[in-house]
């Protein structure tokens, strides 16, 4: 057979094998089912993708109501850094990798990385550097509250400011008095 006889029958074979699918059972399926099912998978995946879409800003909602929008990782090295002061990484490992059993390129990749976010300052001693939180832990709820707050705002529009002036119906007035402060303060704080 020459060269080209032996291509074409290739070509042939492969074709013929790529347009008939087999099922698990063994039966051969037509092209058509083939593309029907591909084509439900597709409107699946793309339901799948829409639901996530729609709830990644509330997965971070959720975050952001517990706490704070790091992860469990940085939140532990804040917490430490925020209890007991300025550290080295080697401080942070030797409290937190205890418990856990964290690597030190780890905790420093963590605290680099947080660093980079504007969480942490660092400033260099001899040959390591000693990181010190950028703010309070108050101050990081406050600034996370009004992300929060700014976030819920322009994704939700009205139905958002309905929700807190709802919410502020159930507060007694001691706490709206405080709540007035505190806007009035943020406002100042502009």
């Amino acid at each position: 057979m020459s060269r080209r006889a032996s291509s074409t029958s290739r070509a042939t074979a492969t074709t013929s094998s790529s347009s008939t699918r087999r099922s698990r059972t063994g039966a051969r399926a037509s092209p058509t089912a083939t593309h029907v099912s591909s084509r439900a998978g597709a409107s699946a995946a793309r339901a799948r993708w829409d639901d996530q879409s729609v709830s990644a800003p509330l997965r971070r909602i959720r975050r952001a109501a517990s706490g704070d929008l790091l992860g469990p990782l940085e939140s532990a090295v804040m917490e430490r850094l925020w209890k007991r002061g300025p550290a080295t990484v080697r401080d942070v490992v030797d409290d937190l990798g205890r418990s856990r059993g964290l690597a030190y390129t780890t905790v420093m990749t963590v605290m680099v990385r947080l660093q980079a976010k504007g969480m942490l300052r660092r400033e260099r001693n001899g040959k390591t550097y000693v990181y010190r939180p950028a703010f309070s832990r108050e101050e990081h709820r406050a600034r996370l509250s009004r992300d929060l707050a700014r976030g819920l705002v322009s994704q939700f529009g009205d139905a958002a400011l309905a929700a807190f002036s709802a919410e502020l119906d159930d507060v007694d007035a001691v706490h709206r008095a405080a709540l007035r402060r505190a806007a009035k303060e943020s406002r100042d704080a502009r």
